[in-house]
């Protein structure tokens, strides 16, 4: 056990530890590897306590927070148990299991912790906002225990630590997210039967995925574990990586066959360094689909597979992901050779197109939503003409129906944004008008008129082009 405690003290109150002090603590790490001890941790952690705390009372919120802390504690510390509660934190209750073999024991603790507090919710009628609702993480490995000099009690410090505290994000309201060895030592699903995994999940501040598992106790008083949420980051850009990008779609955009193979060697170049890069695992599986050319197909399509399974764990909120893998399905079908693969092939298009739906329509993605729409209608069209489905066609008509009905939207800000880049472009002009580029605005109005004719903006942007023309004496035509 580290114990800084043992080494030479500052000599002045509250100020920074001498470097001799530190000196000291460094030693002791030195032979870190050899004091880790193995353990299984717990985190059980009070659910929208933040948001409780704004709108209510301190008594409120104090009530509700020391509630569910001694709830937790007393169902971890109840006799038999050899769970040790090692310390508070605000609204959370960190607790190990000194030793190996113990994962039953802390898994039925766990749901032991969220029975107990949805069985107090019912006894004493808390619902709504003071409802105490827990999620819990737990993982086992070496974990390090260092003493403070204030601190009464070790501190247990590692991944471990950290990593059942991530855990409990995943977790669903009153379940348990842990991980796939801890479930798997406990006797997985025989063993809990309300539970699903394992799952690969990416964990806030891991580069790899993890292997996670859910569950929750059983019964109907408790939800059912059916999935465990994605942990979604976001990618962080240097100059270089921006660099990359701009170049790869340079060349993407050339459409020329050496140059689209070198812009996704530039993407993936960027995946494999950084593994959490949406736009890039999206961008290639797009330029992967996309190309005509049908050399090596296959293996394109499985390269493209593997990059849309990534971009869905990052961000499974997103309609893009989803859309591409119909895409790449749609692709496939065109190239099945038996009855049997066009048909299951399509069928699996229709199931990503249709999530694909689902998520423009959760976020009011306009476009995501038309884009989706006209794939499952270019599937239905396909399955009517192979005879698959005697309903395809109906369902095809009802969804290019709504595609035309959002078109009008999507016309209405097309033509605004046209209208828009004119005005802006008069308003920085420094010097006189060049008859190409009067040309070029005189046709992007007539589109603006043509997209949307009840846009009063375009009358005002001609006025103000044509007192620019006679400011600046131009003859060019109108």
């Amino acid at each position: 056990m580290l114990d800084p405690s043992s080494c030479p003290p500052s000599s002045v109150a509250n100020a920074p530890l001498s470097e001799s002090s530190l000196s000291c603590i460094r030693d002791q790490i030195t032979h870190v590897t050899e004091l880790g001890e193995h353990a299984y941790v717990m985190f059980c952690d009070l659910k929208g306590s933040t948001a409780y705390k704004e709108y209510h009372q301190p008594f409120q919120w104090l009530e509700k927070t020391t509630t569910h802390n001694a709830l937790v504690a007393s169902t971890i510390q109840r006799p038999g148990s050899r769970g040790l509660v090692v310390k508070y934190m605000g609204d959370g209750v960190l607790s190990i299991w000194k030793g190996k073999n113990k994962a039953a024991e802390v898994l039925e603790t766990a749901i032991s912790v969220v029975e107990t507090i949805v069985a107090a919710n019912r006894k004493y009628g808390r619902n709504g906002y003071d409802e105490i609702v827990t999620r819990i993480g737990v993982c086992s490995g070496d974990v390090y225990f260092f003493t403070y000099p204030t601190a009464t009690v070790a501190d247990p410090i590692g991944p471990t630590v950290d990593m059942a505290s991530r855990f409990c994000g995943l977790a669903m309201d009153n379940g348990v997210v842990c991980s796939a060895a801890v479930f798997h030592d406990a006797g997985g699903k025989a063993t809990f039967p309300n539970s699903c995994g394992p799952k690969k999940r990416l964990i806030k501040g891991c580069s790899d995925f993890q292997d996670v598992c859910a569950l929750a106790p059983s019964g109907s008083d408790f939800k059912r574990c059916d999935d465990i949420p994605y942990f979604p980051t976001p990618e962080e850009d240097d100059d270089k990586t921006r660099d990359t990008i701009d170049k790869a779609e340079r060349l993407a955009r050339s459409g020329k066959p050496n140059d689209v193979v070198k812009a996704v060697e530039y993407l993936e170049e960027i995946t494999k360094e950084n593994h959490r890069h949406f736009y890039a695992h999206l961008r290639v599986a797009q330029i992967l689909i996309q190309r005509e050319d049908s050399g090596d197909l296959v293996n394109r399509l499985d390269r493209a597979y593997d990059h849309l399974c990534m971009a869905k764990q990052l961000r499974p909120e997103s309609a893009s992901p989803w859309l591409y893998m119909g895409r790449l399905f749609q692709r496939k079908t065109a190239e099945s050779t038996t009855d049997e693969n066009v048909s299951s092939n399509i069928a699996f298009a229709l199931t990503h197109a249709n999530q694909a739906l689902q998520a423009a329509l959760r976020i009011r993605d306009i476009g995501g939503e038309i884009l989706a729409k006209t794939l499952i209608a270019e599937l239905y069209i396909k399955q009517h003409e192979l005879q698959l489905n005697k309903k395809a066609i109906h369902h095809a008509q009802e969804a290019v129906v709504t595609i035309r009905d959002r078109f009008d939207s999507v016309h209405r800000a097309e033509s605004d944004a046209l209208v828009t880049s004119m005005l802006v472009s008069l308003q920085t002009l420094s010097d006189q008008i060049h008859e190409n580029q009067f040309k070029q605005w005189k046709k992007d109005l007539a589109k603006a008129r043509m997209l949307w004719p009840y846009n009063h903006r375009i009358a005002d942007a001609e006025a103000k082009l044509m007192k620019i023309m006679a400011s600046s004496s131009g003859q060019f035509p109108p």
